[in-house]
């Protein structure tokens, strides 16, 4: 059965009281991991240890049992009945750690103790040696082998204690290390979209860790807001590219709008200084889906930007399917025709085809032209003449292979470039 588990490391070090404090609440105690349990109270808290922690700290000594023993020596397994009792403790053996075998060993016996959609916390006040590694690398795994949900990463900094004015026990800071596992995943969600274009990480980071600071904060974390607008505007970008839309490719400034938000973002108090140089990286990326070309319209540079931005995440099917049409609403709008008008696309087209394949112009027209030969007397003298085999390429996918002269996929990949930088020398011989 899923709940919220704490999950801690004992140590053998002679261990002294204090105060544990952390976010108003504290906890006076001589275990880290009652204090923690007191704090966040967790379902259960499993402890794990070598056999020297057992017998130094989890046991109590002899003379420190019973009703009449002094609870200052008694070990944490007899400590939490008094101070916690409400919490349930359970102390797990693990080896020492002395090697691969045995590094391995404590693992699996980390990942055994997790549950199906777990919501864990981590205690990593007395991890030693290799522990906090392999804190991280099971946090990690255990989201996507048991979809677990971190509850947190803590620190108990005896080391930052602050000693008592009137020579009470001193004051002991708990560190929240969650923002850097958030800031792993922001980094892997960067990575993905570095990659493939594709915000699906990003997505699910921002609706498990940044839509709930903003709806708590009920819109004040202007950082929280920030990131959840930044999602938003790449993945309708993502979104746009991948299924297509022209229309919207054409009339909606992404690159700018979405390096605004970047640049509000650099302007906020930040979680992580380390946060920014990934922000930086973000806002690089865009600069695929700039075309400088002087003379193109705007429609055109941001329709070729979409194709460069597939040509370099695998969108192969996309890229064909928009750059094709973007060379007809290019040759639509030299021609004077109504670029949103599928006739005229469809006369453009026509021509285009036909000059590739040297067919007289003939056939039917639906457009604003008289006749095919009309339409091509509006359109420049000098014409991308790799157009009809693009189109051939385009179908063939549509088709699914499904056409004679069908290519291989390499090619087509491959194709889809040099069509790309064609129709770029084509443009720019043309200015």
């Amino acid at each position: 059965m899923s709940g919220k588990k704490m999950i801690s490391f004992l140590g053998t070090s002679a261990y002294k009281a204090g105060v544990y404090v952390f976010g108003g609440r504290s906890k006076e105690t001589r275990f880290v991991q009652a204090a923690l349990a007191a704090i966040f109270q967790p379902s259960e808290v499993v402890v794990f240890l070598t056999q020297g922690a057992r017998e130094r700290n989890w046991q109590s000594p002899s003379g420190s049992e019973g009703r009449d023993g002094d609870l200052r020596l008694k070990g944490l397994e007899d400590r939490v009945r008094i101070e916690v009792p409400s919490i349930r403790f359970r102390g797990r053996d693990i080896p020492d750690g002395s090697n691969e075998e045995e590094i391995w060993a404590i693992f699996q016996e980390i990942l055994d103790e997790v549950e199906e959609g777990d919501e864990i916390i981590f205690d990593v006040t007395h991890s030693f040696r290799s522990i906090p590694i392999l804190a991280l690398a099971c946090i990690q795994y255990l989201r996507t082998l048991k979809g677990v949900k971190l509850g947190g990463i803590y620190y108990g900094a005896w080391e930052a204690r602050r000693d008592s004015a009137d020579g009470g026990l001193p004051e002991v800071p708990v560190f929240d290390l969650t923002p850097f596992a958030a800031l792993m995943d922001w980094s892997q969600a960067i990575a993905e979209f570095e990659r493939s274009g594709s915000v699906e990480a990003m997505k699910v980071f921002i609706e498990e860790e940044v839509i709930p600071r903003r709806r708590e904060s009920r819109g004040k974390d202007a950082e929280a807001v920030q990131l959840d607008e930044l999602s938003k505007r790449l993945a309708r970008l993502n979104d746009s590219v991948t299924t297509c839309r022209g229309k919207i490719l054409y009339e909606t400034d992404f690159v700018g709008d979405i390096r605004a938000r970047v640049e509000e973002l650099k302007r906020l108090p930040n979680t992580l200084p380390a946060f920014y140089p990934l922000l930086e990286r973000l806002a690089a990326k865009l600069d695929l889906l700039v075309v400088d070309s002087p003379g193109l319209s705007e429609d055109i540079r941001r329709g070729l930007g979409a194709v460069n931005w597939c040509l370099h995440h695998g969108l192969v099917q996309q890229g064909y399917t928009l750059l094709t049409e973007t060379i007809l609403t290019y040759f639509c709008l030299k021609g004077g025709l109504d670029w949103v008008k599928m006739e005229n696309r469809g006369d453009v087209s026509a021509v285009l085809n036909k000059i590739g394949r040297k067919e007289p112009l003939q056939g039917h027209v639906y457009g604003d032209s008289s006749s095919l030969a009309d339409c091509r007397s509006r359109l420049p003298e000098t014409l991308f003449l790799d157009y009809e085999k693009l189109a051939r390429r385009r179908n063939d996918i549509n088709h699914s292979e499904m056409k004679q002269d069908s290519a291989k996929a390499d090619k087509l990949k491959k194709e889809l470039g040099t069509f790309y930088t064609g129709f770029l020398d084509y443009l720019r011989s043309c200015s």
